[in-house]
């Protein structure tokens, strides 16, 4: 197979449904994480322990906190990790 073969393969394949979904979901996927991280640097700037958290986007845009919250005393050792 050539080069060009293979390269034309390759753009069909992206050109597919499955693949275009695909990329629907790595992008929702992106928003989730920024989203969840964003709520971690706001619970960390709150003097939060947020190791012991569980932090879950929902597909609405809804964020579920749960777990125990600690807070990061200076010194403590949960500051230091």
């Amino acid at each position: 197979m050539g080069s060009r073969l293979a390269s034309k393969i390759i753009v069909a394949a992206t050109q597919t449904e499955e693949m275009k979904e695909c990329s629907l979901k790595a992008i929702d996927s992106m928003k989730r994480l920024s989203l969840t991280k964003k709520v971690e640097a706001e619970l960390m700037k709150n003097d939060l322990f947020v190791y012991n958290l569980n932090i879950e986007v929902l597909e609405n845009g809804q964020v579920n906190i749960t777990g125990t919250a600690l807070p990061a005393k200076e010194g403590s050792v949960f500051s230091r990790l």
